[in-house]
């Protein structure tokens, strides 16, 4: 899948694999700072559609996170950041459920150390991003669908 140039909107945080599987510690993150701040944001695409970047580090095992939304324009509200990604191509996964810290970390395992060489394609650039969509049921927030985006080339 080809995308256009992407402008992210959001919260950033710093941590480690083990410690976010074992702690939870980015959707704890998610929920309590950076879900509170989302008012804030003016410019959101599709406030459905939340957004989780990620860099790992596969030397340290450091991951770099960004809880954000797509946005319209590079205005971004105090004490947020914006991230651009330039126009690429994308491997896109789609499970059927949501998934545990554990059984996301499978699944990237998968993408990239089975179906990425066998695919024919290269590794684009060193991040992630997956867009939850979340619907509103009975007045509780619950994950529709995922996707998770792995730049190729």
């Amino acid at each position: 899948m080809e995308k256009k140039e992407i402008y992210l909107a959001g919260m950033e945080l710093k941590t480690n694999v083990i410690e976010n599987i074992k702690k939870k510690t980015f959707r704890n993150f998610g929920q309590s700072v950076f879900l509170p701040n989302t008012y804030k944001i003016k410019n959101i695409i599709d406030p459905s559609n939340k957004i989780y970047f990620e860099i790992t580090n596969p030397k340290t095992n450091e991951l770099y996170h960004l809880a954000c939304f797509e946005v319209y324009s590079s205005f971004i509200p105090n004490g947020m950041i914006l991230k651009v990604i330039p126009p690429q191509k994308y491997a896109v996964f789609t499970p059927e459920k949501p998934l545990s810290a554990l059984e996301y970390s499978s699944l990237i395992t998968y993408a990239y150390g089975e179906w990425l060489p066998i695919s024919g394609h290269q590794l684009a650039d060193n991040f992630t991003f997956d867009v939850s969509e979340r619907k509103n049921i009975s007045g509780n927030s619950v994950t529709k669908n995922m996707k998770v985006y792995i730049p190729i080339k």
